[in-house]
């Protein structure tokens, strides 16, 4: 669904300032593929997922949607109405309606949705991310910063993206509401089989949900594999400023110990069930 050929973009180009944010990354992401994108702060994530909700055009390469170049002009924007959805970080600073079910609908309604229509699809959105009806007709702006995020990410699943984008949707939340959006948005993904394109700081968001992780480092694809291929390479995220997951260095920690528990446990489940077996045996 996602093509990237040697995608590169530079900021101020030939100015002062010039800055190579983007350098010849290419890959391709399936249908229906939960992928984390993770990198250290300017490593060139958030311009290319900006690329890919077709806000910005690549300065050399090329990106494809369903097999169209987004990064025409004359076919962008009608190949991506509808069928990306972006959410920014702090996306509750994009509401702006009146009441939550107003700013919800506001999308669909620019769509050229039918009043009913854009009621129903802010409801289902609503419903899909955990907003109680008991708030529907409230401002947005009188909500905890919790229901806030998960207003704003409604807004956004109810154009009914294939693709959904999300980057560090849940910076600034506590671990219960940053795991309970998480969760949702998963649930989401293995119902409607949307692309989720998620970029994250945390390794155990990625290694619990991601099927698939692409690392930026300088602009450029560094590695790109499942979460135990990346996450064996502990030593190159170290020195791109990236980790492995907690529970990892936890189990290590156990190898340390003389004990045969697998190097390749990346989330607090797995770690359960190997020491559980190992207490068996």
């Amino acid at each position: 669904m996602i093509v990237a050929e040697r995608v590169s973009y530079t900021y101020t180009p030939g100015g002062v300032f010039e800055k190579h944010a983007v350098k010849a990354v290419q890959f391709t992401i399936k249908d229906g593929t939960f992928c984390g994108i993770i990198g250290h702060t300017g490593s060139g994530k958030t311009t290319l997922v900006q690329m890919m909700a077709g806000l910005v055009r690549p300065t050399s390469g090329r990106i494809l949607i369903d097999g169209q170049d987004i990064s025409d002009n004359k076919l962008r924007f009608s190949t991506l109405k509808g069928k990306v959805g972006l959410v920014f970080q702090y996306p509750e600073y994009q509401l702006f309606g009146e009441t939550v079910l107003e700013d919800v609908m506001f999308g669909p309604k620019n769509m050229g949705l039918s009043d009913t229509e854009a009621i129903d699809r802010a409801k289902t959105a609503l419903n899909d991310v955990g907003v109680s009806a008991s708030v529907w007709n409230k401002s947005p702006f009188e909500l905890s910063g919790g229901q806030k995020r998960r207003v704003a990410i409604a807004g956004v699943l109810a154009l009914s993206p294939k693709i959904l984008i999300l980057d560090e949707p849940t910076a600034g939340l506590d671990p219960a509401g940053r795991d309970e959006i998480l969760e949702q948005i998963h649930r989401l993904h293995e119902r409607d089989k949307i692309t989720v394109l998620l970029i994250s700081h945390s390794m155990e968001d990625m290694a619990r949900y991601a099927e698939r992780i692409l690392v930026m480092d300088g602009g450029r694809l560094a590695l790109d594999g499942t979460p135990a291929e990346i996450f064996s390479k502990g030593e190159t995220l170290r020195q791109m400023g990236l980790d492995v997951p907690e529970i990892t260095r936890i189990v290590m920690g156990i190898r340390a110990l003389g004990l045969p528990v697998s190097e390749q446990i990346y989330t607090i489940e797995a770690a359960e069930e190997a020491l559980v077996k190992l207490w068996e045996d």
